[in-house]
């Protein structure tokens, strides 16, 4: 078999002509027309009914064309996935997040990343909305919660739960809350985004939406998590978001039985034949070092 024969033939159909697959290929119509005809030679029958101003594909024909162009295509994704395989990860890379997720692990992730292969070319884009894959060519988006769309490939690399913080400063001050219903009395730094009625907790199989009598309502992560800092209230964050603040002593984590639902993440792509270099080092890579920052075990 010669698949250049067949390759040939599939670029005659989808062109519409033989001289748009010559001029496709940049190759002579002749050589075009020979590797066709020697092709339904070789096969014994016509595939293709030839005019002067058209072609037309016979039965035999569009059986083979559906099926050969499949064949070609593997074949196709086959040579590239080797080849991705010791291919070294360069070129442009653009990559979305929320803002707040992306502003934390995106940095020491872009540095690492960059230190073993420096001939990649980072494009970051931080946005809390939903970005078009295809419009905005992106390259992967790392996304928290349950994903709707089946079109895209989705690997898991942690979870995303918000606990309640308070500094000690606060807790000296104000004292420190013995049960989720104590927050009535205390003021309460709350991120709008979460709810509009109150915070979503659960402990168990328990859930309840705490209400907040005294509120200081934010629509931002940082400024919520700078007021708690500050010791003007207790607030519900995300537990990644205060790491080093509980290492440092500033933030203090209570009621600790309760928390919110928990988020997975997500590192997300298109499908695709095959994945290229870049995406794959860079999921490889970031799945060991967040594995143990974002596994929440409750309590």
């Amino acid at each position: 078999m010669d698949l250049n024969e067949v390759a040939l033939f599939i670029k005659v159909i989808q062109k519409g002509s033989f001289t748009g697959a010559a001029l496709a290929l940049d190759m002579p119509k002749s050589t075009v027309s020979t590797k066709v005809s020697n092709l339904e030679k070789r096969l014994g029958v016509s595939l293709i009914t030839r005019s002067t101003r058209k072609i037309r594909l016979t039965p035999a024909g569009e059986a083979f064309f559906l099926r050969s162009t499949k064949a070609i295509e593997e074949i196709t994704a086959a040579e590239l996935a080797v080849r991705s395989e010791i291919a070294e990860p360069q070129g442009r890379f653009r990559i979305t997040a929320p803002v707040d997720i992306g502003n934390i692990i995106l940095p020491s992730l872009t540095a690492l990343f960059l230190k073993k292969f420096p001939k990649v070319q980072f494009d970051i884009l931080l946005s809390d909305r939903r970005v078009d894959f295809l419009e905005e060519e992106v390259d992967l988006a790392i996304r928290a919660g349950e994903l709707k769309d089946s079109s895209l490939i989705a690997k898991k690399v942690g979870e995303v739960v918000f606990q309640i913080y308070a500094s000690p400063k606060y807790l000296k001050d104000n004292g420190e809350p013995s049960t989720i219903k104590d927050l009535s009395s205390h003021c309460c730094v709350h991120f709008t985004s979460i709810s509009t009625e109150g915070w979503p907790l659960k402990n168990g199989k328990r859930k309840v939406t705490v209400p907040l009598t005294r509120k200081i309502f934010v629509n931002d992560l940082n400024l919520a998590h700078g007021l708690a800092v500050e010791g003007a209230g207790i607030a519900l964050l995300p537990s990644f978001f205060c790491e080093s603040e509980v290492k440092t002593r500033k933030l203090t984590p209570i009621l600790q039985e309760w928390s919110s639902e928990i988020a997975p993440m997500h590192f997300v792509y298109p499908a695709q034949k095959y994945v290229p270099p870049v995406i794959k080092a860079f999921i490889d890579m970031s799945s060991v070092a967040l594995k143990n920052r974002f596994q929440f075990v409750n309590g």
